[in-house]
């Protein structure tokens, strides 16, 4: 496989700990491929460089003021020059070389946005991959949450209609070529249009199952009434957008 450079964006809400875990799991498990590591810390307080000693460069931005998680996202491009751009949540574990298979996906053609299966911590498969969603399938989430759990990995398509972006990995050039995420979404949605967008311009969405990473979600929107607020003002945002009803139109190839 050809070697590349992976830049790797983590932005983290006072999440150093976490980061600092997750730069850890990338020194010892990927450092082949790391070109670089971008940190935007999103809050207030100080924030030091996670790993010092790490053998790839590790660059900590924190912010004046908070910003949305696209913004955060489009600030760590601008500063990234690998050839592979990578975000990762900083809640993401590694127990193994995940960009070896990840990165030869890219080359091979299986596709151009690339994720994991991503599992929680007692290794129950996470819907992290889904078919393009409607507004009924989100009112059903919400009302019957059992409706909507993954079993196992047969629940996940291959070739799915968005990947959520705790775990993105794609050539720099897709992320400039599509503008980056959008910032008009400030939390919730943004990896949903940035992936529709993506499937409009002929890109191909891909889950390696062979992959897994483990996140340690918290499930925010369900516990606080502003992340709630935020993930309604943002499905209203996608579902009234003129990229949901062109990505309705695209072929669902093995979304069903």
């Amino acid at each position: 496989m050809k070697e590349a450079s992976v830049s790797v964006a983590i932005v983290s809400h006072n999440q150093t700990e976490m980061a600092q875990r997750l730069v850890l799991g990338l020194e010892h498990h990927a450092k082949r491929w790391i070109h670089e590591i971008l940190v935007i810390e999103n809050r207030r307080r100080s924030v030091e460089r996670p790993i010092a000693a790490a053998t790839f460069p590790i660059r900590s931005i924190l912010n004046a003021k908070p910003k949305g998680l696209a913004a955060n996202v489009n600030q760590a491009f601008r500063l990234a020059s690998g050839e592979v751009f990578c975000t990762l949540n900083p809640d993401i574990l590694l127990s193994g070389d995940v960009f070896a298979d990840l990165l030869e996906d890219i080359q091979q053609g299986r596709g151009q946005i690339v994720a994991p299966l991503i599992t929680d911590a007692d290794g129950r498969v996470q819907d992290s991959a889904r078919r393009l969603p409607t507004p009924w399938e989100l009112t059903i989430r919400r009302l019957v949450p059992r409706r909507s759990r993954v079993r196992d990995e047969d629940d996940i398509p291959a070739l799915p209609g968005w990947l959520a972006g705790m775990f993105l990995c794609m050539p720099s050039r897709v992320f400039a070529d599509l503008g980056g995420m959008d910032e008009r979404y400030f939390l919730y949605f943004e990896d949903v249009d940035f992936c529709s967008r993506a499937r409009l311009r002929g890109y191909r969405l891909f889950v390696d199952k062979g992959v897994r990473v483990v996140h340690q979600a918290r499930r925010a929107s369900r516990r606080n009434p502003r992340h709630m607020g935020q993930h309604l003002a943002s499905a209203v945002r996608f579902f009234s957008s003129p990229v949901y009803r062109e990505a309705r139109r695209l072929p669902s190839l093995s979304q069903e």
